[in-house]
């Protein structure tokens, strides 16, 4: 595929100061950042976004689509596609720094109508909370080798790419799911859909903001409680692949589980995160404070 099939499209909320970084590195891609278009989707922005974009002049080929209020991700990529006129779509969040021969790097990936590729994200080596940075930079389709298969859960909608025709086929995003999960949903009918997903680490992109531990707890139960037991209904894999399976049956591990879980570990786990998220912080702490908050937002969303 070459950059002339290629349409950007980026969702952006009240992140004017991120988009303008952006639209930036977009302009600078090589060999002729005229060739692609780029479809940004202004979801209900109250911070200037509109006006920033309605007064842009620069070489992109660019088109704005204004939401009157904010739709959630889902939505925005799905107007954004709508919007669109090309045979490949990537998908970009408004707060990402991105190397000149990025969006090549996409076009080279594509052999196939069925490829779905997906890249690599890092966050700014001088964040404040690196620990947990150093964590999100582990998992998931990171701790991928290259040539592993991807599971259809790892799919990241914030650099990935895909063709028109195999979009047409899944249906686009699920706008549902407005709290987290419209990835995992729509990996999953990618796979069905007979999409091969693979994993480029070579295409990296900067996160330029990170979430603080309170933030990352309060999302993740939220997903939980939100997103979680729709997900679950509608892809009931997910219950043991999401390690929920222990809410359903009485288990010794399940017995253990449900006893690490308590709230005097949960607290001995928090407050340590939080007394050392700005210098060393075990994985295995974001891991455990992570699946407790997404457990009990679960647990209350199916009434448990």
């Amino acid at each position: 595929m070459q950059l002339s099939d290629l349409s950007v499209v980026i969702p952006t909320y009240n992140s004017l100061a991120y988009l303008k970084i952006t639209v930036s590195c977009l302009e600078e891609q090589q060999p002729d950042p005229s060739l692609f278009e780029v479809i940004i989707v202004n979801d209900g922005s109250t911070d200037g976004t509109k006006l920033w974009l309605d007064n842009y002049s620069g070489v992109l080929n660019l088109k704005v689509v204004n939401l009157n209020s904010n739709k959630g991700r889902p939505a925005a990529r799905n107007a954004g596609v709508d919007a669109s006129t090309r045979s490949l779509l990537l998908f970009l969040d408004g707060d990402m720094q991105l190397p000149p021969d990025f969006l090549y790097g996409h076009c080279k990936s594509h052999n196939n109508p069925n490829c779905v590729t997906v890249g690599r994200v890092i966050y700014q080596r001088t964040l404040a909370y690196r620990p947990y940075a150093n964590y999100l930079e582990r998992r998931g389709v990171f701790k991928l080798a290259i040539g592993d298969p991807v599971p259809a859960r790892y799919f990241l909608s914030g650099n990935s790419s895909l063709s028109r025709e195999i979009w047409d086929t899944v249906g686009g995003f699920d706008e549902q799911l407005k709290e987290y999960g419209e990835d995992i949903d729509f990996g999953i009918r990618l796979a069905n859909a007979d999409g091969v997903l693979s994993y480029h680490p070579e295409l990296v992109i900067t996160h330029l903001h990170i979430r603080d531990i309170s933030s990352m707890v309060r999302n993740s139960g939220q997903y939980g409680l939100k997103a979680l037991p729709y997900l679950v209904g509608k892809h009931p894999q997910l219950l043991n692949e999401l390690r929920l399976d222990f809410l359903q049956r009485l288990s010794i591990k399940g017995m253990v589980v449900r006893f690490l879980l308590l709230q005097p570990f949960y607290w001995l786990i928090y407050n340590l995160t939080r007394l050392l998220e700005k210098h060393f912080v075990p994985d295995l702490f974001f891991t455990y404070l992570t699946y407790r908050s997404y457990v009990n937002g679960y647990k209350k969303g199916i009434g448990l």
